[in-house]
């Protein structure tokens, strides 16, 4: 799989980062008027969805991708000749199209639960149930019937693109465990230890604050999550008791709104917005100023040359407080009171 993850990084960066590669790409593409054509996408290390995204340009693009590389090692020379030729070599193997075919079909279940995972208002309860339903879909996969559907795809891939299926390989040393570790013993726990909570009991706790979900202000499922935070049990049950009435007549739909309601009225609900503030600093996904980091490394590697870490640092202060109201003409106004020698008109 790494030498796969490798070759899909190699090609979107070989077609991508210079403009000679993508004109041939582009042109491929028009020779052959792909009615699916499209760009290739970045494969991506902490972002699943990228990498379903990846896979399925590279097979829709495939012989453009193939035609290409073909008119770059006849037409040019020297590094990016020489390149074209490793690339079109992997592209050939028959492994490369099986990997595509079987990554495609599993990447395309946990990009659904990769998107619900990133919602900025997410329903623990819901989410664990859906991860474990995913889990079993995969495990349901290993069928005889799943893989002849695979396999079947695979074929008439290869057979359309003219690749030998059934590729002969140099096989791999097998590994062996050293002669030194032969005869060690590794003295650990068997067994099955008692479990007293699982995960999708915390998660049943943890939806009790978030206004979509279906165990909103349960009193009953508390505990767990009060224990958690070091808060009043008794106190909580009485603030969700007096909430709960309070807050049907409000159009409140996520935890954000929620806590927007409770802040005016902190010295009342203490332990609830306690309680709120922890479910939302928890979860990775609610930290979506995340994004605007990545987002952020691009402007900078784009405009590495014009701009330096105190301006980069202030821009991401904006995209992630973007709950501020901010009036761009006074920004406007300001920018020009102190650059009154510029040659841009700006008032």
């Amino acid at each position: 799989m790494n030498d796969y993850f490798s070759i899909v990084s190699t090609l979107y960066s070989f077609f991508t980062e210079s403009g000679v590669t993508n004109k041939f790409f582009k042109k491929a593409q028009e020779d052959l008027q792909l009615t699916q054509a499209s760009v290739l996408k970045l494969w991506a290390i902490t972002r699943w969805d990228s990498r379903w995204q990846s896979i399925e340009s590279v097979i829709k693009n495939y012989p453009a991708l193939i035609l290409a590389l073909q008119d770059l090692i006849e037409e040019d020379s020297g590094t990016r000749s020489i390149n074209a030729t490793g690339l079109l070599v992997h592209l050939k193997k028959s492994i490369f199209t099986i990997s595509s075919f079987i990554l495609q079909k599993l990447l395309g279940i946990t990009t659904i639960l990769s998107d619900q995972l990133k919602s900025p208002s997410l329903d623990y309860a819901r989410s664990e149930y859906l991860i474990s339903s995913i889990i079993q879909q995969i495990a349901d996969l290993r069928n005889q019937q799943s893989f002849d559907y695979i396999y079947c795809h695979a074929t008439e891939f290869c057979t359309l693109n003219k690749i030998d299926l059934v590729e002969q390989y140099r096989p791999r040393r097998t590994t062996t465990i050293p002669a030194r570790f032969e005869e060690c013993i590794i003295p650990s726990t068997l067994g099955q230890r008692e479990v007293l909570s699982t995960p999708i009991d915390f998660c049943e706790n943890l939806s009790t604050v978030y206004p979509d979900s279906e165990n909103f202000l349960n009193i009953d499922d508390v505990k767990m999550f009060c224990d958690h935070i070091d808060g009043d049990l008794q106190a909580i049950k009485n603030e969700f008791l007096v909430i709960k009435p309070m807050i049907k007549s409000k159009s409140v739909t996520n935890i954000i709104e929620f806590l927007d309601e409770l802040l005016p009225m902190v010295g009342t609900f203490p332990n609830t917005i306690q309680m709120i503030k922890a479910a939302i600093t928890m979860p990775v996904s609610q930290v979506t100023c995340e994004r605007s980091f990545s987002k952020m490394k691009l402007i900078k590697t784009y405009a590495r040359n014009t701009m330096n870490d105190d301006r980069l640092s202030d821009l991401t202060v904006l995209a992630t407080e973007r709950s501020f109201e901010i009036d761009f003409e006074q920004v406007v106004d300001a920018f020009a009171n102190n650059h009154k020698n510029s040659r841009i008109i700006l008032r």
